[in-house]
């Protein structure tokens, strides 16, 4: 994984989320993490997540999302994220 942006289209009152992006060959795992527990709050153009520890993906991965401690707050009906990557 090369860049990692999220967006909140169509949110109000000060949207906030707060996800963390992982990947491993058992989806029963704990994860590797490609975003650890980054924020979004743009409702427009996007905010670039950094990347996490691992963010090196092996071929036939799951990729999931997961909301934070914090959670989402606002309203905030939708999240959207852009993966961009390189294959090896």
């Amino acid at each position: 994984m090369v860049d990692v942006e999220g967006v909140l289209p169509n949110a109000l009152s000060s949207p906030y989320a707060e996800v963390s992006v992982l990947h491993d060959l058992d989806r029963s795992a704990a994860g590797n993490k490609i975003v650890d527990a980054e924020t979004v709050t743009s409702i427009t153009t996007g905010d670039s997540l950094p990347l996490g520890d691992d963010p090196t993906v092996p071929a036939d991965s799951f990729i999931w999302l997961e909301t934070g401690a914090t959670g989402v707050s606002g309203t905030v009906s939708e999240l959207h994220l852009t993966m961009r990557y390189t294959e090896d």
